[in-house]
């Protein structure tokens, strides 16, 4: 009757040696177990002997190899990554169908994160940034008012009251987007730009590139000089970046501005579509006619405050809170809350908490190309490593061990994966032939972030 070995040990011996040496190694602690009939912890003492690691002094390779390169596994590592650019080399329809999917699921990841981010999540591009608040206010209990653009914004009057009393913003500037103006002469053509106060690029801290921005003679409702500062983009597209356009007059709505400044190039203005040009909010009768800017009960300017060092949110809310309620003392029935964060380029609330949800359901759905994306990757590799078990068992037979056969393997997936996400961000980051002409958000009043020809009625009072 043939003894039987230790059923473990043969086990343990099958984990941790390749095929051909378990093959070689156990035959002959087997036949010799059988032949000279030893004890069976004779067997587990040539096994784990034959586990236990052999430390041996170090070779001085360079003895042997002058010119080697120590690396231990980065050498490995390098040769693995060689050999899997050689294997997807050979195989160039998988290598195109697998960096495909995987670059699929990532560019529209990446393209729906990247307009997001732009829009909601990044500070402006001002000095200071995180120190940059808007301010939006829900206003209850007022039966009549009139609204250009959302019931959120404030009226001049109240820019000028919280202004003056906020002692937790070291300035508080205001702005309304939207403005259209027809520029005549020889480069002619609609522009879009924006009303602001006069120390809108003094408390956003962009200072003109060329040329100064508003003073307060610029800003006077009576007798003031009607003056523009225009954007790099169209100073550089119009007039071919002159730097005598300093001075010069242009013709907007029919009347005569005088160029005093051109914004940096990196500052497009502070809303989500970019600004050809500011001007000062007294010049509202030319650009928006159909307003009174010193109107108390009309909703129409956008607010942005710079915090001063050291106030925390929670102290600045708390300050405009108070100046709130005690305009709400001169209305009977009026109840402001005001809602106060960092700023972005689209802060206001409903419009923010649209764009929020959208892109929320937006992104589970490209997540979902991206994760069946990789199921089907995981499906060719599968497949192709079927296809290549010859391969692998001929490495295996020449003393490849399991370790070094499963590193190529995750090598060769990660190198596609690195391929599909690197060719699906650049894909991303292009921008298209023909950029789409509105933006609009789903119960947004008469689409009123929608650029249309005529953009002049926009968010007309409703």
């Amino acid at each position: 009757m043939q003894r039987k070995p230790p059923i473990l040990a043969l086990y343990l011996l099958r984990l941790w040696l390749s095929h051909a040496s378990y093959e070689a190694i156990a035959g002959d602690l087997c036949e010799e177990f059988q032949d000279t009939k030893h004890p069976r912890c004779w067997f587990w003492r040539q096994v784990l002997s034959t586990l236990r690691p052999r430390w041996r002094p170090t070779p001085d390779w360079t003895e042997i190899r002058p010119n080697a390169v120590r690396g231990g596994w980065f050498e490995a590592a390098m040769r693995d990554v060689n050999y899997s650019f050689r294997t997807l080399r050979k195989s160039p329809g998988f290598t195109i169908v697998a960096t495909g999917a995987i670059a699929l699921g990532v560019g529209a990841n990446t393209g729906i994160f990247t307009f997001l981010n732009a829009l909601a999540l990044r500070p402006l591009p001002v000095r200071d940034a995180s120190n940059i608040v808007s301010i939006y206010q829900n206003i209850e209990g007022v039966k009549e008012r009139n609204v250009h653009g959302s019931a959120s914004l404030f009226s001049y009057p109240e820019y000028e009251s919280y202004r003056d009393a906020a002692l937790s913003l070291s300035g508080l500037t205001a702005y309304t987007p939207f403005v259209d103006a027809t520029l005549a002469g020889a480069q002619s053509g609609l522009l879009h730009g924006e009303l602001v106060a006069c120390n809108y690029f003094k408390v956003l801290g962009r200072d003109p590139g060329l040329g100064r921005g508003f003073s307060d003679e610029d800003c006077k409702s009576n007798g003031g000089s009607k003056t523009v500062v225009l954007s790099d983009s169209l100073w550089r597209s119009k007039f071919d970046a002159d730097p005598a356009i300093l001075g010069r007059s242009l013709t907007l709505n029919r009347q005569a501005f005088t160029v005093i400044g051109v914004a940096p190039p990196d500052f497009r203005g502070t809303f989500m579509i970019a600004s050809d040009f500011w001007a000062p909010i007294a010049a509202q009768p030319v650009m928006i006619p159909q307003l009174d800017w010193r109107s108390g009960n009309m909703s129409w300017l956008l607010l942005l405050g710079r915090l001063k060092p050291g106030v925390s949110m929670d102290a600045t809310r708390a300050d405009l809170q108070r100046i709130a309620q005690r305009m709400d003392k001169l209305e009977s029935g009026r109840k402001t809350m005001l809602n106060v964060n960092v700023a972005s380029l689209l802060s206001e609330p409903a419009e923010r908490k649209q764009l929020l949800t959208v892109s929320a359901v937006v992104l589970m759905g490209v997540s979902l190309v991206l994760l069946i994306a990789c199921a089907n990757v995981a499906n060719l590799l599968l497949a192709r490593a079927a296809h290549r078990r010859r391969e692998i068992a001929v490495r295996l037979s020449v003393g490849a061990s399991r370790g070094r056969i499963i590193s190529q393997l995750l090598t060769e997936s990660l190198l596609i994966s690195l391929a599909g996400g690197i060719l699906g961000t650049l894909v991303a980051h292009v921008p298209p032939s023909n950029p789409p002409k509105s933006i609009s958000l789903p119960g947004s009043r008469k689409n009123r972030m929608s650029l249309k020809d005529d953009r002049a009625t926009y968010c007309g009072a409703y």
